[in-house]
Formats: C-alpha cells, structure tokens, sequence
C-alpha cells in the first residue's frame, strides 16, 4: 500500500486513524481500571472479628512500576499481590508478623498486631543500585486513610 507524506497509508483518512487511536487508548485503559468484584467503599468494610487485627495492604502512588505485581507474602503465606491503586485486607490474629513483596524479598517490614488493631502496608518504590522494585513500607493509619480513601477495597475471599 501507498502512504501519504505524512505516513498515512493512502486513501485513509485521518480521522479514521484517530478515531481508531482513541478505541485502542480507552480499551487499555479499561482493562486495569476496572475494579475486581467483591469491593467496598473504605467506610463499608466491616470491623474485624473479636479479637482479631487487620492489615491492609495498597499501592497508590507508584505508577512507574504499574506493571510489576508482586506477591505479598506474610509469614511465610501469599496473602494477595500488590496491583497498582488497589486496596484489599486480611484479618488476622495477634502477633509478631514478617511481611516481604517477592519483588524485593531482602526488605521486609516487621510488626506486632493485637487484638483490634489495624495496620497499613504500602508498596513503594525503591530506586536502587541493583534495579527499581518495589518494597512494603508500615503507614501510620492516618496518611494510609488518606491514600486510600477513594479507592474501592477489596474483600476477602470467603
């Protein structure tokens, strides 16, 4: 086929490959904005059983890595994977807890939850030596609250 000077193959119009450039932009950007079922607004999640803590677990602000999604891995378990603006929860009970992403496996944070008590786990970058990963980091609730506010939190499998 011939092209136009523009590099436009010849006989299409401009619009024609525009309108098709806007499908191809607004397919890739429904395909990860779409929220995964069984998700709540913050304010709806339900309080952890009696005697139980929490831990939540997000990643919002690291757009650079949007593509990496890490295993979470608490104590040894993989509890979920960390996906970019996505929020989700585990309850759990009382103790000494180790949590690493398999992205960077040599940073884990450590914490003791107690009954009723809620923690905040954030992936963040790290920009290293070795390469970008990404890292858990414990948030103080209120900067965590703030971060995920608007996000739709995801519940737990049943």
């Amino acid at each position: 086929m011939q092209r136009d000077s523009l590099g436009f193959f010849a006989g299409a119009s401009r619009l024609a490959w525009a309108a098709l450039l806007g499908l191809c932009l607004a397919l890739a950007a429904c395909a990860r904005g779409v929220p995964p079922q069984g998700t709540l607004a913050l304010e709806q999640v339900p309080s952890p059983a009696a005697g139980s803590g929490r831990i939540y677990f997000y990643r919002t602000d690291v757009p650079l890595l949007v593509a990496v999604e890490p295993d979470i891995i608490v104590n040894g378990r993989k509890v979920g994977t960390s996906v970019f603006e996505r929020v989700f929860y585990r309850d759990a009970k009382p103790g000494r807890y180790e949590v690493f992403l398999t992205s960077d496996e040599d940073s884990p944070v450590y914490f003791t939850l107690a009954a009723g008590e809620t923690r905040y786990v954030k992936a963040v970058i790290d920009l290293g030596v070795t390469g970008t990963r990404l890292r858990p980091e414990l948030v103080e609730e209120a900067e965590a609250r703030s971060a995920i506010a608007k996000q739709k939190v995801t519940a737990p499998a049943e």
